[in-house]
């Protein structure tokens, strides 16, 4: 006992070891200033909400913030990144205990420190379950080490570290899966999918579906006599899962909830079955990577007579093949855009082949091995001739390997030296693959200057204006309109209710009243993020932006604001219009009437009353100023627009022949749809400017619809990047803010407070049929009451909450807690209590099977 413990630590310090030597390429380039993080989405969601959802733990608001976005239910929402997250929460315990006081940058020196510790969990799963199939130590150890190594660890580790938990989570799985088919409790089972489904509902589906996958298989290939029945192991699943899924479900089904209510715009382009688009020998991809290794131990006839090396070869055939597929990877995305984040199982394959290659290593002969080089050579070859890629170098990193390897066994075959061989291929491929990554335009920007310099970092600038709205009053349920543009979450980390989020879960209503109903631009077309307000006078007015701050450059400025003051690169406005945040209204305006009418119209009705899905008051639509368009470097035939690639940019003038003395804006309407262009693109229009997306771009919106607010100006150019689009529908509408102005004079304070998850107010009305609009975002998990009575909540104004009310005083009372809280609380304690009592009984059945007469209908199902 003794010497396995000693053996198995020299292996885990060994591997340990690998770890810190494979990530010298980023240490290196750490030193120089540069982070292991990615400058999208590394920083804008991963490093923020790290520090955000601690944050709010350590404040113990755990369930819902009204500083997420307009205000959300993180519990749920976040699920997908670390408020459940099982290894973020260790981090935060170890803070706590330690009196950690995290901040940005405390989570920037950890980067590569948390970059180990996973990676050796993805270790020390891979090893236990390989470990569990291939006896011998040294096999499953290479074959360890190989899928620890691989491009889809470092690749997300970087840019979304929580897709790394697929490649963690997976060999756990399947140890559980094979303790079942080799008749072992299947606790272990158990376990591990009750810690999956809690810990990311996103990371259980993709995890779960390649676990049902390796059943089937398992249910074709049996590796011996002794195994489960097919049936037994049926039953067992199933049981098991069930009570796994009730232990999970207090999380679980909120999260899922808080997915489906994400609402995001079906994928539409055709996805096809077969596209052949990387080299997975120089790994182009930077998810999979084919070692010449692999290609070896595929190729080796006599290790054929061993059932597991076949089974591991159909899954790495299968899943090479299945990699060029966007079909699947559609299929593992929850048939949305494709996406390859399920290669773990492909990459735990080439390492159980190499783990069962060094494992029958005897039976392997000198002429075996010159066969196997050479058909990988031939490979190689043919693909490098194919791809141009013959000087690639990790194309002469294995013609090399393959030389050596051959060398050293033609000379006297010794299984320690071929090890250190692949050992050293996959250090260097590691150092190539982190120093060429961070390269790319996802990490050139990733620098420790930027960071401290920058918004996210609290600069200077940052902290004096933020210092000067909370000393100079924010007012009651205000907000502030700022963002930067990629930093949407960057508001809540300075103490600012904004209106800005990024994240690829969100509450799906408001994104579609971004998108499609009210058409705010957000300076950049994307499917996860909303940001501001589009410079629109209205709109603040209507959500309650007491401040508006932009750097010094832009010029597109909303009417009305005032200038209170300059920090740095920002200039600081004050906004003095704002209706109050609970409003009482008895004008009910028709949703559906209204989406045919120009989007000022909808901006009015909001600010006369309020958008119900039955309303039936009536609103005039403004009519469009007459205008002259002109065209120069772009040719207009029909609805498509032509920009030649050799030519400047389109100038598409519109001159105003007249334009009503009150008019203070301009609200621009039309339609751009990029048909042939690159896959973003900037447009302006005067001195505004905003980003699109081509229009079967992987994460385009496909709401192309535009809606652009300006300063008064007769002449209006839009310019336009080469390429061809459709463009159609241009409306030009006056704004002179006389209905804003009306809203304020008829709308009175109401003494109501929202504080995250609880509001409550009272307010009188004379009319019975009289609604109070609230600023807070429709989302299921909210419950009201009425002078005590449970009301309905409505939706209103497409995304937020809205309460009948009683004809005289009503005192009201909103809270929000995660959706069927109290049902699925209890749901799992019941589940737990349950699993405790069955695998009570199971081990009383098991030892005496004449315990009581109902043994064998009770085993007939849990044995």
């Amino acid at each position: 006992m003794h010497n396995k413990i000693i053996s198995y630590s020299m292996l885990f310090l060994a591997a340990l070891l690998i770890s810190i030597m494979a990530h010298l390429g980023m240490i290196w380039r750490t030193v120089e200033g540069n982070l292991f993080i990615g400058f999208g989405d590394g920083i804008s969601q991963m490093l923020t909400f790290k520090q955000y959802i601690f944050e709010k733990y350590q404040q113990g608001n755990w369930a819902y913030s009204q500083d997420f976005g307009f205000g959300g239910g993180i519990f749920a929402t976040l699920n997908y990144y670390y408020t459940t997250n099982i290894f973020m929460l260790l981090w935060f315990l170890a803070f706590v205990v330690f009196s950690i006081e995290p901040t940005i940058e405390t989570w920037i020196h950890l980067l590569i420190p948390i970059s180990i510790v996973k990676q050796m969990l993805l270790f020390t799963a891979a090893f236990y379950y390989l470990k569990l199939l291939i006896p011998e130590k040294r096999g499953a150890f290479i074959g360890a080490i190989i899928y620890m190594l691989s491009p889809f660890f470092f690749k997300n580790q970087i840019n979304t570290d929580i897709l790394v938990d697929v490649a963690l989570y997976l060999p756990f799985l399947l140890v559980g899966i094979e303790q079942i088919i080799r008749k072992r409790s299947p606790m272990f089972f158990i376990v591990i999918l009750t810690l999956l489904l809690i810990n990311n509902f996103y990371i259980a589906f993709i995890v779960c579906l390649l676990g049902l996958l390796y059943i089937v298989l398992r249910f074709v290939i049996r590796f011996n006599k002794d195994e489960k029945s097919r049936l037994s192991q049926l039953k067992t699943y199933v049981w098991t899962s069930l009570l796994s899924f009730g232990m999970s479900s207090f999380i679980f089904i909120p999260a899922t909830i808080g997915y489906l209510s994400n609402e995001r715009p079906a994928y539409t382009e055709p996805i096809p079955w077969f596209e052949w688009n990387d080299n997975l020998l120089i790994n182009d991809s930077r998810e999979l990577w084919l070692p010449a290794i692999v290609l070896v131990a595929i190729a080796i006839k006599p290790i054929y007579k061993h059932k597991i090396f076949i089974f591991f070869g159909m899954i790495a055939v299968l899943g090479t093949v299945g990699y060029y597929s966007p079909m699947i990877g559609s299929i593992f995305n929850g048939f949305s855009a494709p996406n390859e984040r399920w290669v773990p199982i492909v990459t735990l394959s080439y390492g159980g082949l190499v783990a069962v290659m060094f494992a029958h290593s005897k039976e392997i002969h000198r002429r075996d091995w010159l066969v196997s080089t050479s058909f990988a050579a031939i490979v190689i070859t043919i693909v490098s001739a194919i791809q141009q890629d013959f000087f690639h170098p990790l194309t002469l990193l294995a013609y090399a390997w393959l030389a050596i390897t051959l060398i050293v066994v033609f000379y006297r075959f010794r299984a320690l030296a071929v090890s250190l061989i692949i050992m050293t291929a996959l250090l260097i491929y590691s150092n190539y693959f982190l120093i060429d990554f961070s390269k790319t335009a996802n990490m050139t920007g990733s620098t420790t200057e930027y960071v401290q310099g920058s918004a996210l970092g609290v600069s200077d600038d940052i902290q004096r204006a933020a210092a000067y709205m909370n000393k100079n009053g924010l007012d009651k349920n205000a907000r502030q309109d700022w963002s930067e543009i990629l930093r949407e979450n960057t508001p809540p980390l300075v103490g600012l209710d904004g209106f800005s989020t990024y994240s690829s879960i969100s509450n799906g209503n408001l994104m579609y009243m971004y998108w499609r109903d009210l058409q705010i631009d957000s300076g950049r077309e994307s499917l996860s993020r909303y940001r501001t307000l589009g410079d629109r006078t209205n709109l603040m007015a209507l959500f309650q932006a007491q401040y508006y701050m932009r750097e010094k450059k832009h010029r597109n400025i909303p009417y009305g604001v005032e200038k209170v003051g300059e920090y740095g690169k920002y200039r600081l406005y004050e906004n003095p219009y704002k209706v109050p945040a609970f409003r009482v209204t008895n004008d009910f305006y028709n949703r559906h009437h209204l989406a045919t009418m120009p989007v000022l119209s909808r901006e009015h009705a909001m600010l006369e009353g309020v958008i119900t899905e039955d309303g039936h008051a009536k609103i005039s639509a403004p009519t469009s100023l007459p205008y002259k368009m002109t065209i120069k470097n772009a040719k207009l035939e029909g609805k498509i627009l032509t920009v030649p690639k050799r030519k400047k940019p389109a100038k598409i003038t519109f001159k105003l022949s007249t334009i009503p003395k009150a008019t203070k804006s301009i609200y621009m309407q039309f339609y751009l749809r990029a048909n042939q262009v690159r896959s973003t693109f900037n447009i302006h229009i005067n001195e505004l400017t905003t980003r699109r997306k081509k229009g079967d771009a992987k994460y385009a919106t496909s709401f192309d619809a535009l809606t652009l607010v300006i300063p008064v100006k007769k002449k209006i150019t839009l310019t336009i990047p080469k390429g061809q689009y459709t463009f159609k529908d241009v409306q030009l509408f006056p704004e002179s803010y006389k209905t804003l102005n009306k809203a304020l004079n008829k709308n009175k304070t109401n003494d109501f407070v929202w504080h995250d998850d609880n509001a409550k107010g009272q307010v009188t009305v004379k009319n019975s049929n009289s609604m109070l609009v609230t600023p807070i975002p429709f989302e299921k998990g909210w419950k009201a009451t009425v002078n005590g009575q449970k009301v309905d909540i409505q939706k209103v104004n497409y995304a937020f909450i809205g309460l009948p009310l009683e004809q005289g005083k009503n005192q009201v009372n909103l809270h929000y807690e995660p959706p069927y809280w109290r049902s699925v609380v209890s749901l799992s304690i019941v589940s737990l209590l349950l699993t405790i009592f069955i695998f009570y009984r199971r081990r009383k059945l098991l030892k005496n099977r004449t315990y009581c007469k109902y043994c064998h209908f009770v085993l007939f199902f849990i044995a």
